[in-house]
């Protein structure tokens, strides 16, 4: 609808030129009006998603009242309807910008509850253990614990923003939101959910191929470059299991939760971020503990 209302300021405005070189200000007066219409009309919506944008508008139409003022009458209805289309532009971008942000939001939406359910279900088990892990002091638990409650209020707060159509500022807490919750999972020893398609262990570098069936001593394997992530998994589950992966993995290459699991113990064995994540680092401590076991 408000798109429709700028096409027809955009005609409206084309026809007032010749008028406005004649020395007449009505012409102008009427191309500021419908221009200010127009600006009026994009940023209801676009300031929500675009707000750089829509200021640059607003700065616009306020040099063209500059001339107006000053009596430049064929400059604004030139200027007017340019900035009429610009508005038409700015209205277009913010409808993208909201369904990008849409999506974003659809994502997080589904990720997070599962971070929280996952998060709420370690904290219950840990609070009715008799010992707490070794890599997990009783103040790191707490505060994992008040960390949580907090979470899930902002969550909370963050669901009524995107009800209430403040998509932006929803998304905009949602991001930092799912930050804490990766920071809190790693505390609690808990490797991030998959993601809704399977992949590998997002794996950052190319990794090795998976050791020879009959090659019974462990050796560490340089890295080499393959065209798909089944190999890279393979030679993961291969080596974890000669580093004393307990359950044992099945070497299927598929990249699972047992995988993640077993990846993220050795993470903390190794003292590097126990994030779950097949990265160059990890990789270097693989082999690097391969070596010494050999």
């Amino acid at each position: 609808m408000k798109k429709r209302i700028i096409l027809t300021i955009l005609a409206f405005i084309s026809t007032l030129f010749l008028l406005a070189c004649a020395g007449d200000n009505k012409p102008a007066e009427m191309a500021l009006k419908a221009a200010e219409e127009a600006v009026n009309a994009a940023k209801t919506e676009a300031v929500k998603y675009i707000p750089e944008q829509v200021k640059s508008l607003e700065e616009s139409l306020a040099a063209v009242k500059e001339k107006f003022a000053k009596k430049d009458y064929a400059a604004v209805v030139t200027e007017a309807q340019a900035i009429a289309a610009k508005a038409k532009e700015v209205m277009d971008s913010a409808k993208l910008k909201k369904e990008e942000m849409t999506a974003s939001w659809t994502g997080m939406s589904q990720e997070l509850p599962k971070m929280v359910e996952m998060m709420q279900s370690k904290v219950d088990q840990l609070s009715q253990a008799k010992k707490l892990p070794a890599d997990l002091s009783t103040e790191k638990f707490a505060e994992a614990k008040a960390g949580l409650a907090a979470l899930k209020e902002e969550w909370a707060k963050a669901l009524q923003n995107f009800n209430a159509g403040n998509i932006a500022e929803a998304v905009s807490s949602g991001k930092a939101l799912k930050e804490k919750a990766v920071q809190m999972m790693g505390v609690l020893g808990l490797a991030l959910p998959s993601a809704p398609a399977a992949s590998a262990p997002a794996a950052e570098t190319p990794s090795a191929p998976a050791p020879a069936a009959a090659e019974a001593e462990k050796t560490p394997v340089k890295a080499e470059k393959k065209s798909g992530e089944f190999d890279k998994t393979t030679w993961l589950q291969n080596a974890l299991n000669d580093l004393g992966a307990d359950p044992k993995l099945t070497v299927d290459g598929r990249s699972g939760p047992a995988t993640r699991q077993a990846l993220t113990k050795f993470q903390k064995s190794a003292g590097i971020a126990a994030d779950g994540k097949f990265g160059p680092v990890t990789e270097k401590a693989i082999n690097e503990k391969l070596a010494k076991s050999k």
